[in-house]
């Protein structure tokens, strides 16, 4: 048994017995083209998913791999490993104020799993919060990792002996693109106008006069609220990534209270200090939608009025405020953040 910590998770592994386990392991489909290209991007691992791999004893290449997304020169796709041994320390869920999970050379924190290398890996055992990603045939004294592995490139060769060939898209193709490509756009558009209409009633239901923001000043709003809470000091490249343009987990404005670390009240105590705060003119934003309405008085906004939404911020004109509603609702946030401004 050997002691192996990543992240803010602990493990007491049984190197040997994981390792026994994967000699014993075939891969259902071996001649599927999507595992081949799997294993020959594996032949040459990183130092990172070496160390990674033997500290649990787990065969990399013993895989079953769903294939989530597939292109012309990559592919991604998902699956499981197990390891024997026990959870001795488990990732903590608040990741606010001081709580944030250490730093580590090896492995990057991404959401609730850690990337090494080429995969992002998320630990669960049975006391974990989704215990239903957890299989019903992972052996008894294992630990189960959920595996998502982004955009390998394709490596496998075409019966010519030569890489993949890029043909020109034919006219039906190019129609049959375009047509998917506005069906999406034109459900986007429905989708948000709904959400528009649904939170229009709720501000006219409390008799709250409004403006609604058009896109482009939702957009250099955005922008604004992310300059004006970016802690002194802080690492502003990393937390642009975080919460204007992180193409893997989805940006989020509220990670500057998790990754950006700003100081806030959370959880019921947000929810306190926001309906107790004087609400005057002010600016809601709805993150997913991209919506914004400026608000003449706010006073009849409470917690419990926006506790169906998600990603919603109330944020005060001068900036001297902001509550944030996330989707992580009592586990991570709600946030309200106060600070003295002179404008």
């Amino acid at each position: 048994m050997s002691i192996v910590s990543y992240a803010d998770w602990t493990f007491d592994v049984d190197v040997e017995a994981t390792e026994r386990y994967y000699q014993q392991f075939s891969v259902a489909d071996p001649n599927s083209k999507a595992y081949r290209n799997f294993q020959k991007n594996f032949e040459k691992m990183t130092d990172e998913e070496m160390q990674f791999f033997g500290s649990l004893g787990i065969n990399p290449l013993c895989f079953d791999m769903t294939i989530d997304n597939s292109y012309e020169n990559t592919v991604s796709g998902s699956g499981k490993y197990f390891f024997f041994g026990k959870c001795i320390k488990r990732q903590r869920t608040d990741f606010t104020g001081d709580n944030v999970p250490p730093e580590n050379s090896i492995i990057t924190l991404t959401g609730l799993g850690c990337r090494v290398g080429r995969s992002i890996f998320t630990f669960h055992d049975i006391d974990t919060r989704w215990p239903d990603v957890i299989p019903d045939d992972m052996p008894e004294g294992c630990i189960c990792i959920q595996v998502e592995i982004e955009s390998l490139p394709w490596l496998l060769k075409n019966r010519e002996g030569k890489g993949i060939v890029h043909r020109p898209l034919e006219r039906w193709q190019i129609f049959r693109r375009l047509y998917w490509y506005a069906k999406k756009k034109s459900a986007y558009k429905l989708w948000r106008a709904e959400a528009e209409e649904n939170f229009e009633n709720v501000l006219k239901q409390l008799n709250i006069e409004y403006s609604v923001m058009s896109r482009r000043e939702v957009t250099t709003y955005m922008k604004q609220w992310f300059l004006e809470y970016l802690p002194p000091g802080a690492d502003r490249k990393e937390l642009e990534s975080q919460c204007l343009r992180n193409k893997e987990y989805g940006t989020y404005l509220w990670h500057m209270f998790t990754w950006g670390s700003l100081e806030s009240e959370d959880k019921d105590h947000a929810n306190i200090c926001f309906d107790e705060m004087e609400k005057v003119k002010c600016v809601i934003l709805l993150e997913n939608h991209k919506l914004g309405f400026v608000l003449k008085d706010g006073s009849a906004l409470t917690s419990e009025v926006l506790d169906p939404y998600q990603e919603v911020y109330v944020t005060a004109e001068d900036f001297s405020w902001t509550y944030v509603h996330t989707h992580e609702d009592g586990w991570i946030g709600p946030f309200f953040h106060r600070r003295n401004v002179q404008k």
